[in-house]
C-alpha cells in the first residue's frame, strides 16, 4: 500500500478495563508526525468498566480525527492478550503493524522513526523505541536479553540489580548499556512493538498458549531463529504507565506472569538444556510464584 513515500500502519491495541488510559493514549496519536497514516484496531477484551461504551462514542467522531481509520472489534469474553492481537492482525491492511498498549503515550516522532528504520533494513524483523514509566525512569521491558539460566539467575538473585553497569550480571535487562542509543536486542516488549507485514506472514501471529505475559519475548525468540533482528531505537520514547491495562499485579496477573516463563522454558528450552533442568527450572519458579503470592 506504500504509495508516493508514505505508508499505512496498522496499530493494534487491545483493552481491558482501559477506559481511564484511552484517551491519553488516542489523543497522543493524534498528535504523531504519522496520524494521517495509522489505521487504528481496538480489540475489546470484554471489559466492564465502560472500555467499550467510551470506544463507541469516540468512534462516532472520528471524522474529526487525522486517522486513515479506526476499527472496533468486541470479544465476548477475555482470551488473552494474544487471541486478542491475532484478531486484528488476521484483518489489519497495513504495510507496518504496531502493537501498542492503551496506557501509553507515544511521542510525536516515535512512529515515524520506527518505520524509517525498519524501512531501510530488511534484516529488521521488530523495532521499539525507548519506554519510559510515568515516574520517568526507564522501562527496562523494553530492551533484554532472552532468559538464559544464567541471566535468570542473576536477576532472581538480585546480583543485576546490585551490579546494573556490568554485563555478566545484568545480561537480561542490558541496564549497562546506552538508554537513548541504537542497537539490536534479544527481545523487546509488546508495549510498543512494530514489525512488517512482510515479517508478519513469515511468522505468523503470537503465540495464544501465552494469556498475558511473555508472548513478546516469545515472538522476539521465533524472530531471531528465522535469522530477523530484534531492534531498539532508544533515540525516541513513549511513555509506558505499567497497569492501565488491566493488567495490574492482582493474583490472576501474578499467575499468568509466572506461568508465561514455564511456558517460555519448555517450548524453547528443551533443545539446549537436558530435562532434569527444565523440570528444576519448573520447580523453581512455582516456588518464587508461591512466595510472591503470599507476600
Amino acid at each position: 500500500m506504500e504509495k508516493g513515500g508514505t505508508a499505512l500502519i496498522s496499530v493494534i491495541m487491545v483493552t481491558f478495563q482501559s477506559m481511564q488510559v484511552l484517551s491519553w493514549c488516542l489523543e497522543s496519536l493524534e498528535k504523531c508526525s504519522s496520524s494521517n497514516e495509522l489505521e487504528i484496531w481496538m480489540v475489546d477484551n470484554h471489559s466492564q468498566d465502560g472500555t467499550w461504551e467510551w470506544l463507541e462514542r469516540y468512534t462516532k467522531g472520528k471524522y474529526n480525527k487525522p486517522f486513515a481509520d479506526i476499527h472496533l472489534l468486541r470479544l465476548n469474553d477475555n482470551m488473552g492478550y494474544a487471541y486478542a492481537n491475532n484478531i486484528a492482525l488476521k484483518r489489519a491492511r497495513g504495510d507496518y503493524f504496531l502493537l501498542l498498549n492503551p496506557d501509553t503515550l507515544v511521542s510525536e516522532n516515535a512512529i515515524q522513526v520506527c518505520v524509517e528504520k525498519i524501512k531501510s533494513d530488511p534484516s529488521i524483523g521488530a523495532i521499539t523505541c525507548r519506554l519510559q514509566l510515568g515516574n520517568g525512569e526507564m522501562d527496562n521491558a523494553c530492551h533484554r536479553s532472552f532468559p538464559t539460566l544464567w541471566n535468570s539467575f542473576s536477576y532472581f538473585s538480585g546480583l543485576s540489580k546490585a551490579f546494573p553497569q556490568s554485563s555478566t550480571f545484568s545480561g537480561y535487562q542490558l541496564t549497562y548499556l546506552e538508554k537513548s542509543g541504537s542497537y539490536p536486542v534479544d527481545a523487546i516488549s509488546g508495549a510498543f512493538l512494530m514489525l512488517t507485514k512482510v515479517v508478519y506472514d513469515t511468522i505468523g501471529g503470537l503465540d495464544e498458549d501465552y494469556f498475558m505475559y511473555g508472548e513478546d519475548i516469545d515472538y522476539c525468540y521465533q524472530l531471531k531463529r528465522k535469522g530477523f533482528l530484534v531492534w531498539y531505537e532508544g533515540s525516541v520514547t513513549t511513555i509506558h504507565f505499567k497497569g492501565g491495562n488491566g493488567g495490574k499485579k492482582s493474583k490472576a496477573s501474578l499467575k499468568h506472569f509466572y506461568e508465561s516463563m514455564i511456558i517460555f522454558l519448555q517450548k524453547n528450552y528443551k533443545e539446549y538444556y537436558p530435562i532434569w533442568l527444565i523440570q528444576l527450572m519448573t520447580i523453581i519458579i512455582k516456588f518464587i510464584y508461591f512466595i510472591k503470592l503470599n507476600e
